[in-house]
């Protein structure tokens, strides 16, 4: 449940920016590509 109602999940749009830089950075250092651009997209 988000923080927003008294819980501790951070929704997307919520969290600190480092963290997508954070998650991008891994996924190409693994040879991956995240698929999260279609979440973010939707928040901005």
């Amino acid at each position: 449940m988000d923080v927003k109602l008294g819980s501790n999940q951070i929704e997307y749009e919520d969290e600190d920016p480092i963290v997508r830089l954070m998650f991008e950075e891994a996924c190409a250092k693994a040879g991956v590509k995240s698929q999260m651009d279609k979440y973010y997209a939707a928040k901005v």
